[in-house]
């Protein structure tokens, strides 16, 4: 670089642009007017003393004051992006910058952006470096333009890329068909649809009306396929620098990301040094989402003064996450120990004898010895509850569950007495006494008696409203699926079921009024309904089963009549047919891994001290195993007290004679 002692002041070299439009003044070749123009005479101020700049204002007026060659060697250390914005501040550095004689530092600034392809040759240094660096549209000066065809050297807007590139629909309609290979294509990032250059293919559709004849490209002409030749070449420059261009600022944003991202754990990791250090380091970690705190991760190092003002918010921010995080795990532990007390109170139940009435386990987890364990023992991790921690809890339980059920039995009393005002605790007990739940949607339509009420799974309400909204205590009913016993007072006597069981009790000569169910049970006669008589037989059942088939009578009075011995005799041969059979079909179902009779309802009458519960076929099993039966009779088993009529056997059935 030659040394000139020209002051920069005394350059007036006025440069001109090409082009019509202000934007792309930076994008255009530079003309340079030899002829020196006509000096401006400088105004004087009457006042001859000079105006002070307050602070920084002015500072690069005085580097006219520089040689050029020390200009040059300082201007050629700078970044493009640091020229371009130079060249953008006053119209002498403009006029330096943008003369020929300044090309040197433009390539001296880009020789160190490191893997950028050579210039063009349809460029100049500034238009280049423009291209690159600049981050406005060159269309409509719009920020933040991201878009860069570098097919057609623009950097474009979305709105202008649609205005500059069509679709192949459209390029069909500008050009000839066989000369689309002519016309660079274009892909935005992650887009689907090929676009090519309007402009370009408008050219490229002038120039080759010299080769048509009759409208139609005359594809044998000599200098067609010279023009041909070399389109195709400057097409293939064009597509093989714009691909290393994209390929580099590909490489570019993803170094520069990656410097981000170091730059960003750096703060991150200066902060936990100095949250640890006051005592905040085992909170952080226990909190994945604190490294993406808006205060934390920042492109930006960690200084004293950054510290300062981000220290109190990031301290609040892991307070507050503590706080919610010691809440938490209170819920959780309590949780634990709701299910833990669920499973103690579910092996007390299990040693209790077969059919056993035992309060609704939310109540039981309501009384004061449970609640104590579940709620008020701390939550420390070194007082762990365990089962075992619930045996004192457990051992009081045999005495609650008896007040409970006396507690129970007075409320049906109460409800009875509603309709019968003379209602007794030995009421209940009556064959003639049922009940039903309204607005249970699951019920059965059947009679329920007692004491089945007492463990009827309507009578003990759980909705899925009870589920809590996050963040808070869920509720205890929701934790265990299951609320108090009549919870919802929705339990009223069955005033149907009941006038039908008495006709069943007087069929049988018998007092309704204090005829038991024990006593009906302990009987157990066989009934006929007469109304349902018809010509495919005389249809019969167990006392117990007429109490549902009055809920099914369609409106029409039962007339009951209890066979005679002799007929009962032949109906237990034909029920014990009609069981095997059924067993047989339900031992078919299950071997496909089906089960009709999913629920337990069954115990085993062989064993003395049985605490379990069976299916049909699984009871079969049992009994030809463990007792050496070949066959399971309806003598074998018993059902719960849980049971539904309907899945009580024998069942009803058509006798014909």
């Amino acid at each position: 670089m030659s040394r000139r002692s020209t002051r920069l002041a005394s350059i007036g070299t006025p440069i001109t642009v090409d082009g019509d439009r202000e934007d792309r003044e930076d994008d255009e070749s530079v003309e340079i007017n030899d002829e020196e123009p006509p000096k401006k005479k400088r105004k004087v101020s009457s006042d001859s003393k000079t105006k002070k700049v307050r602070g920084r204002r002015g500072i690069l007026s005085s580097l006219k004051e520089f040689p050029l060659d020390v200009m040059f060697e300082i201007l050629g250390h700078l970044r493009l992006q640091d020229l371009l914005t130079l060249s953008r501040t006053t119209k002498d550095f403009r006029g330096l910058l943008m003369s020929r004689s300044s090309a040197t530092i433009w390539k001296e600034s880009r020789s160190r952006v490191e893997g950028l392809p050579d210039i063009p040759k349809d460029l100049s240094e500034p238009q280049y470096a423009n291209l690159v660096f600049d981050s406005h549209c060159h269309e409509c000066l719009a920020p933040s333009a991201k878009t860069v065809v570098w097919i057609v050297r623009l950097r474009l807007c979305k709105k202008c890329v649609q205005q500059h590139l069509v679709d192949h629909d459209g390029i069909a309609a500008i050009l000839d068909e066989s000369l689309l290979d002519l016309v660079p294509s274009f892909r935005e990032h992650r887009g689907r649809v090929l676009l090519f250059p309007k402009a370009f293919a408008s050219q490229l559709s002038q120039e080759s009306e010299a080769f048509k004849a009759d409208n139609v490209i005359q594809i044998d002409r000599t200098d067609y396929v010279e023009w041909r030749k070399r389109k195709r070449e400057e097409v293939d420059k064009l597509n093989t620098h714009a691909t290393a261009c994209a390929n580099w600022l590909a490489n570019r944003v993803s170094d520069r990301s990656e410097e981000l991202d170091g730059v960003r754990e750096s703060r991150l990791e200066a902060i936990v040094d100095r949250l640890t250090a006051l005592g905040w380091g085992a909170e952080i970690h226990r909190h994945w989402d604190f490294r993406y705190h808006k205060l934390v991760r920042q492109p930006k190092l960690l200084t004293d003064r950054i510290w300062a003002n981000i220290k109190a918010p990031l301290i609040e921010f892991l307070t507050q996450k503590k706080t919610s995080r010691l809440e938490q795990e209170k819920r959780n532990i309590i949780q634990k120990r709701r299910h833990l007390a669920v499973k103690a109170y579910s092996d007390f139940v299990a040693s209790l004898p077969f059919g056993s009435i035992t309060p609704p386990k939310y109540e039981v987890l309501c009384t004061e010895p449970f609640r104590e364990l579940i709620e008020d023992t701390s939550i420390h991790p070194h007082e762990e509850i365990t089962l075992e921690s619930f045996a004192e809890a457990i051992s009081e339980l045999p005495e609650f569950c008896t007040d409970w059920r006396e507690s129970k039995d007075e409320e049906l009393v109460d409800i009875l007495k509603e309709f019968k005002p003379k209602a007794t605790e030995e009421t209940l007990s009556l064959a003639t006494t049922f009940f039903r739940i309204d607005g249970d949607p699951r019920q059965e339509q059947e009679p329920i008696g007692y004491p089945r009420i007492l463990v009827h799974r309507a009578a003990i309400p759980y909705h899925s409203n009870l589920f809590p909204t996050i963040g808070e205590m869920p509720s205890l009913a929701s934790t265990i699926h299951g609320g108090a016993w009549n919870a919802n007072k929705m339990i009223r006597p069955d005033l149907k079921a009941s006038p039908n069981v008495r006709a069943v009790v007087r069929a049988c000569n018998l007092d309704p009024k204090v005829t038991t169910v024990d006593e009906m049970d302990e009987l157990n006669p066989v009934m006929e309904c007469v109304t349902c008589a018809s010509t495919a037989g005389r249809l019969v059942m167990r006392w117990i089963h007429a109490a549902k088939h009055s809920c099914h009578a369609a409106g029409r009075d039962a007339v009951w009549k209890r066979l005679q011995p002799e007929e009962e005799l032949d109906i237990e041969e034909l029920e014990k047919r009609n069981f095997k059979a059924f067993l047989e079909s339900l031992q078919t179902v299950a071997r496909y891994g089906f089960g009709t009779e999913a629920m337990a309802s069954y115990e085993c009458n062989l064993c003395l001290d049985s605490e379990k519960a069976w299916t049909l076929p699984r009871l079969a099993e049992h009994v030809k195993t463990t007792h050496e039966q070949d066959e399971l009779v309806m003598e074998h088993g018993r059902c719960k007290v849980d049971t539904n009529i309907g899945q009580r056997y024998p069942r009803p059935f058509r006798w014909v004679q």
